[in-house]
């Protein structure tokens, strides 16, 4: 092969139509020499570089990508469950190859498919405990019986965060919330 046989092109126009998104921000591109800079505002995404000799590639992820599937059919019809999805890139479309005689292709659109597994939030094994007393309702009795607690305390505060790891992909604006389905909960 040519010492520059392999080559990224300034035409980005495939990566865009993919409509790829990182924490709702669209996806911009930009190459410079044999490396593909992948931005969400500020934020580069992810990087892309090719050797122009060997064809060798790196593609590097530094920010989350926003996964548009949640539940297993990839349909989001529900119910909605932890799922790692996987989002394909394609970067065929930027790339060429180039022969002695600088005869030029352009790779299959798929030709090269990277594909981003998603993170997804994990439950922790923290175990979090809390303690009222009825002898602090009305008509309760501030006794010290045997397994009494001290005070009478009608209302427990905590925080469930460390019930959870929420990952690359970071919380939600409104990452907790309860369920309706009660089932779990024992009269």
């Amino acid at each position: 092969p040519a010492t520059n046989a392999y080559s990224l092109l300034g035409n980005v126009s495939g990566l865009s139509a993919q409509g790829l998104t990182s924490g709702g921000v669209a996806l911009t591109y930009s190459v410079l020499g044999n490396v593909l800079t992948a931005s969400a505002g500020a934020n580069t995404v992810f990087t892309f570089s090719l050797n122009s000799s060997t064809g060798a590639y790196t593609f590097t992820l530094l920010k989350p990508f926003d996964h548009p599937f949640h539940d297993v059919d990839s349909k989001n019809n529900g119910p909605e469950t932890a799922y790692e999805d996987n989002l394909a890139i394609a970067l065929g479309s930027v790339i060429q190859a180039t022969d002695k005689d600088g005869d030029a292709v352009l790779a299959n659109a798929n030709g090269l498919t990277i594909s981003v597994n998603d993170d997804i939030p994990v439950a922790t094994t923290v175990q979090l405990t809390a303690a009222v007393d009825e002898d602090g309702l009305p008509g309760g009795i501030a006794d010290n019986a045997p397994g009494d607690i001290t005070g009478a305390a009608t209302v427990a505060t905590g925080n469930v965060a460390t019930l959870f790891q929420f990952g690359a992909d970071g919380p939600a604006t409104n990452a907790y919330s309860l369920l309706g389905n009660v089932s779990g909960l024992s009269a």
